[in-house]
């Protein structure tokens, strides 16, 4: 048993260095002890007091490290596991098999454990939030200020205690991409109550509705047994969804429910808690929403009017692709575009609308990104810096990041639009397969929906088009459904140029700008060119974009008419033939 508690607390916290929090709710007096160990120096201590004081109460441990001797979400430094806790129902079906499991009482009471690499506390609660909510796991299970029990312990709840011990161990558990998570469907979003004086009454709740008899059930029990109360909470929060309940009269029900049968009555975190099953509730059972409907007249005298960000590229909330062989230059114009639009300067032939924007550079790291920025920036005047900084953020990872915390970013930053390089870095399969390309593309539609942003997209072609010139949206790589889900989708191509009889050779056109969709203008091809700041512009103009001429109908034909008038003249009215 010692050496399950040794090798369970490595798992969790070797390579790292924090705080470890560990308090001990006493079983005699039933107040908190609350105690921090910095790892790895005062491991031994840890490990000391975990087994001293399992005899006379709870011992927990905090999965996350701290950066400070604060119990508070902010003072959370990351970890380098994701975990989730069952209260009954136990489901593990279609996730890879976790590296530890815990079992906190009984076989259907279990925390469990997936290794990652060491991963910020935003990012942490994300995937915590995506396992509770796709497995249907304990809804309080996904805080990074959580703390759960460790082996070799005692559950004093029961009588007489139970062991808290190893369920099961994967020694071959292998280190899990963030990414793999996204499959995962992305969480509702958490409605807080941090206050409850605005709560409406109970009566008020009560009276306002005609609850089933199932739910009134549910609410008016005195006692839940300990290790069913989470899911009888749950269980009610869907009851009274399901009757057409708001978010802040679930809460009024939940509360005085939770006072009662005391799940999380008293704890610090009991709004928290409760908010969130509320918030589970509402989106799996909430009033349906209306969906608008017109007719033509109706529809032509709305208030809205289509508005470009820049060209006919990237409507308001729309999205462009940008691709092109390896090497071609897509990041370079991708960056460029950011540049611009940070700072309104003209980028082939149109400057785009001064702008919000985040660049997520998930291939090149920030080495790379440094180079180009260092390059591209000189062609910028100081003054353009100075807006440029104010406008343009930019994660240069080298590695991809979760679809979840990347929303959060773009909504924490106050963006108008996100760039993303590059689309191959986002995918868990390959992006042949249409599922996979519905995931992606339903996460950048409501994204773009939702936050009302653009994106633009960076992609590549098909390896086997080769050096043929792309001219269909089937020579891009993957599913069709990219190609269709697009407002604009423009591919850079270099004519590498190609042998000719006798030795010679047919010199290289230069590089174009092809436009393969535009959903908003017409189609056209365009040679650019890049300059010595890595920036690319037209190398010939392109023709000015005017609106298509009415169509004539040809005249049907008749013979040639000549009439004199009185006067001498002759008029004549020539046919057509």
């Amino acid at each position: 048993m010692n050496n399950d508690l040794e090798e369970f607390l490595t798992f969790l916290y070797q390579g790292q260095t924090g705080f470890v929090y560990s308090p001990v709710k006493r079983v005699a007096s039933g107040e908190w002890d609350q105690r921090f160990f910095y790892w790895p120096i005062e491991k031994d201590n840890l490990r000391t007091w975990i087994q001293s004081e399992a005899h006379a109460g709870d011992v927990y441990i905090g999965p996350a490290l701290f950066r400070e001797k604060i119990a508070k979400k902010e003072y959370v430094a990351g970890a380098q596991v994701v975990w989730t806790e069952f209260d009954g129902n136990v489901n593990l079906e279609g996730v890879p098999t976790p590296a530890w499991t815990i079992r906190s009482s009984t076989d259907s009471h279990l925390h469990v454990y997936w290794k990652t690499p060491w991963l910020p506390r935003e990012v942490v609660e994300n995937i915590n939030r995506r396992i509770t909510y796709g497995l249907g796991a304990d809804s309080s299970s996904w805080d990074s200020t959580q703390v759960l029990r460790p082996p070799g312990t005692a559950n004093h709840k029961h009588s007489p205690a139970l062991n808290v011990n190893v369920k099961d161990r994967n020694v071959l558990a292998e280190t899990l991409d963030p990414v793999y998570f996204d499959k995962f469907p992305e969480p509702p979003s958490l409605i807080l109550i941090e206050d409850i004086s605005g709560l409406p009454s109970v009566n008020d709740v009560l009276s306002a509705y005609s609850i089933p008899k199932k739910a009134r059930d549910f609410y008016n029990k005195a006692t839940v047994e300990k290790g069913l109360r989470s899911g009888h909470l749950m269980q009610l929060g869907y009851e009274l969804a399901a009757v057409g309940m708001k978010h802040d009269e679930i809460m009024t029900l939940l509360l005085n429910v939770d006072i009662r049968i005391e799940k999380f009555a008293g704890r610090h975190d009991q709004l928290v808690r409760l908010s969130e099953i509320a918030s589970i509730a509402i989106a799996k059972y909430g009033m349906a929403q209306k969906v608008p409907y017109y007719s033509p007249l109706e529809l032509m005298a709305l208030d809205v009017e289509f508005e470009s960000y820049w060209k006919h590229y990237i409507p308001a909330t729309g999205n462009l692709m940008i691709t092109g062989s390896p090497g071609v230059g897509k990041t370079q114009l991708a960056f460029q575009l950011g540049m611009c639009f940070s700072t309104g300067r003209e980028i082939l032939g149109e400057a785009p609308k001064l702008l919000d924007v985040v660049f997520f550079s998930f291939e090149m790291p920030v080495i790379g990104i440094k180079w180009l920025l260092g390059k591209q920036l000189a062609a910028f005047t100081e003054e353009e810096k100075k807006v440029m900084n104010e406008h343009f953020v930019i994660y240069p990872l080298g590695y991809p990041m979760p679809l979840g915390e990347m929303e959060k970013r773009i909504q924490e930053h106050k963006a108008t639009g996100y760039f993303i390089d590059s689309l191959s870095t986002l995918a868990q399969d390959t992006l042949i397969d249409e599922r996979e390309a519905s995931r992606i593309l339903g996460w950048d539609s409501n994204t773009r929906q939702q936050s009302g942003v653009f994106s633009v997209v960076i992609h590549h072609n098909r390896k086997e088009n080769g050096d043929r010139r792309p001219a269909r949206l089937s020579d891009v790589y993957g599913s069709y459904l990219f190609g269709a889900r697009f407002d604009s989708v423009v591919c850079l191509w270099k004519d590498p140029g190609k042998a000719g009889p006798h030795g010679t050779y047919k010199e290289s056109k230069g590089t174009e700008l092809i436009e393969l969709k535009t959903r908003y203008g017409e189609e056209g091809v365009y040679s650019v060119e890049r300059s010595e700041f890595m920036t690319w512009g037209y190398k010939t103009a392109p023709p000015v974009e005017e609106p298509l001429p009415a169509k004539v109908i040809d005249p049907v034909p008749v013979q040639s008419v000549k009439i004199e008038d009185g006067t001498g003249l002759v008029l004549d009215f020539g046919g057509t033939s």
